[in-house]
């Protein structure tokens, strides 16, 4: 944006909430910006052309480089992390005052890192407004979580503190981002499609080359990754609480998710035969907890491509000599913080439509396989109706909740114990010898489902599991794979299988319908729909629907590029040409000729490119009645 068309009150604070004609800055990318550099791209930025197109451009590219992205390097940075976050945090205090090697401990120095930034100021507000005697308790339930576990905790403390728990849930979503953003860059840089700096008649540049894999390492260190550890800290308190709504609906779903089962396990009666699934409780928890999770990201995508424009913006500024204050010209301190407030409640509420449009259908990808994938490793849990003491977990002879985590169709348990033949389980110590769940217990078979949907999405589970099992056996044959090899075992191969064919769908579906729909246009018809609401504007409320139907129904992005370039120009210069009108309306010596009762604007440069271009003309004939401020009853010609 140059200085010229700024209005009156710009800022980075009002470019960075979209409020320039509905506009964000996660569709305007720098011409050398690439595919690999972005998690989500626009369509609209994407090249077109018949013979020379980027790899990115089209569905089958992205999807190829998906699947290479984050089918295998992403579920290999992912699944390495997931198993680092156990060992590290095992024994973990916030009140240690020696966390251990940092070399060997690196998770706990991050841990205390989230215990200082969040829990010291947390603690410190809450015993600022609380009572007295209340205090203690107000501090735990807001900084202690999964409170039922022990953790090893060296101070007997049941839980994990908000930094363990910040760490715990984002270092392999951060660290499964790396690899994807790391993929799709190596995608780029092999793509002979796309025009790279460092490369000229043949011959590369170092010094140029250089700089672009330190821009690209600090854009994946800060951008790719440093979103999950920007959305780390509402994300833990929306678990908290939507794992205690659910288990409202779904009693004992707590249990299975403090344990990240993502409800694949069962309820059982008295005898330990099963009665119910967990399947739907664990769809809902995932379907509700990646939407909101993306919610967060796409605020602080939005919030770092608006820094770094503001600092590119400064840093050429500096190089010609020219001076830019952060602040806008007229800053007025009374009014210019309310009215930024209200922008920010407004973009907010924007982001969270904007963000459920495209996650709604995209989420399902990811929990019809991660829901069933669970199974191998359910529980069975009983509640009992009369008396909460009495019910439990179904154990294994030696005490341990039964698993299927290292072995199949027998049960074994972390300690090492092997279910065999004539082994009967036990709940609480009352033997189940006619429990449906025992030796040779397939938890993906169709008579152990219960209901439509437990029963339609566990072969899904079953095909990830014998996947997993065939890599595990294809590894072990080369020697890369071992049972007791303490990295790469028969856990570690089907939890990255699991989060290969999980992952990969949904961000391939979340990447395109992002590329549709997360767009100027889109931002202008939610804005209307919620300036509706908070004007009590009945139609304005259902033209921002009608608007926000039409874009998700014809996306921009069914068009050739060329053509959206030009529907695009043609409503800004129709909308221009609209506020100058009823800009003149206003003036009492500006008479407006009248046909039929309608005001007529006159022919204008606009009527020009429509003529270029007839079809994209009439398109935007009726999408320009609901997208300009063209005052009612005015014809547009």
């Amino acid at each position: 944006m140059t200085d010229e068309k700024k209005p009156l009150h710009y800022s980075p604070f009002t470019a960075f909430v979209g409020y320039e004609q509905g506009k964000n800055t996660l569709n305007r990318h720098d011409e050398a910006e690439s595919y690999g550099s972005y998690l989500f791209g626009s369509a609209f930025d994407m090249p077109d052309g018949d013979t020379k197109t980027n790899w990115s451009s089209y569905f089958g590219g992205r999807t190829c480089i998906r699947l290479f992205s984050r089918g295998i390097l992403g579920a290999t940075f992912y699944t390495f992390a997931n198993h680092a976050i156990p060992n590290q945090l095992r024994g973990y205090d916030k009140d240690m005052e020696n966390l251990g090697s940092f070399a060997k401990y690196p998770l706990r120095y991050v841990a205390k890192f989230f215990d200082t930034a969040y829990g010291v100021p947390i603690e410190f507000y809450i015993r600022k407004i609380a009572p007295v005697a209340e205090a203690d308790k107000m501090v735990e339930n807001a900084l202690w979580f999964r409170r039922k576990n022990s953790f090893a905790n060296p101070f007997g403390h049941m839980g994990r503190s908000i930094g363990a728990e910040v760490t715990a849930m984002s270092f392999d979503f951060a660290m499964g981002s790396v690899g994807d953003a790391t993929g799709r860059y190596i995608a780029t840089t092999i793509d002979p499609n796309v025009d790279k700096k460092w490369l000229k008649d043949g011959h590369i540049d170092g010094k140029e080359l250089g700089k672009e894999l330190a821009a690209e390492a600090w854009k994946i260190f800060s951008k790719n990754q440093g979103e999950d550890w920007a959305a780390a800290l509402p994300y833990v308190f929306q678990m908290k609480y939507q794992r205690q709504a659910i288990n409202n609906l779904y009693p004992g779903f707590k249990f299975t998710s403090d344990r990240g089962l993502n409800g694949g396990s069962w309820l059982v009666d008295r005898e330990g035969r099963i009665t119910d699934s967990y399947s739907k409780a664990g769809a809902i928890d995932l379907q509700g907890r990646f939407t909101l999770y993306n919610w967060y990201t796409l605020m602080y995508r939005d919030l770092y491509d608006t820094l770094a424009d503001k600092f590119t913006g400064l840093t050429k500024h500096k190089e010609e000599g020219k001076k830019e204050s952060i602040l806008p010209t007229h800053f007025d301190p009374l009014h210019t913080p309310v009215d930024w407030a209200g922008k920010g409640i407004r973009y907010v509420a924007k982001s969270f439509i904007k963000s459920a449009i495209y996650m709604t259908p995209a989420v399902p990808f990811f929990w019809i396989t991660r829901t069933p994938q669970t199974k191998y490793k359910g529980v069975g849990i009983y509640l009992d109706p009369h008396d909460r003491m009495q019910g439990g977990v179904v154990q294994m002879p030696n005490g341990s909740p039964y698993s299927f985590a290292d072995s199949n169709p027998e049960f074994y348990s972390a300690s090492g114990y092997t279910l065999h033949p004539n082994d009967v389980l036990n709940l609480n110590g009352r033997p189940l010898p006619h429990s449906e769940i025992g030796y040779g217990f397939d938890p993906f078979a169709q008579e152990h489902t219960r209901g439509a949907f437990d029963a339609g999405i566990a072969p899904f589970g079953s095909i990830c599991y014998k996947t997993g099992d065939v890599l595990f056996k294809g590894l072990k044959s080369v020697g890369i794979a071992q049972r007791e090899n303490k990295r790469i075992n028969k856990q570690f191969v089907h939890d990255w299988t699991n989060a290969s064919l999980s992952y990969t769908p949904y961000m391939i579906a979340k990447a395109e319908t992002a590329l549709r729909w997360d767009r100027p246009l889109m931002d202008k018809a939610i804005y209307r729909f919620i300036d509706g609401i908070s004007s009590l504007s009945l139609p304005e409320m259902t033209g921002g629907l009608s608007d926000i139907r039409e874009q998700i129904m014809h996306p921009p992005t069914n068009r050739k590029i060329e053509q959206v370039e030009q529907e695009e120009a043609l409503r800004e210069q129709r909308e221009k040409e609209a506020a100058e009108q009823a800009e003149k309306e206003k003036s009492p010596e500006t008479k407006v000729a009248d046909t039929q009762g309608q005001g007529v604007i006159k022919k204008s440069t606009a009527e020009k490119t429509a003529k270029a271009n007839p079809a994209a003309d009439a398109a935007w004939q009726e999408h320009f009645k609901h997208e300009s401020g063209a005052p009612q009853g005015v014809t547009i010609h």
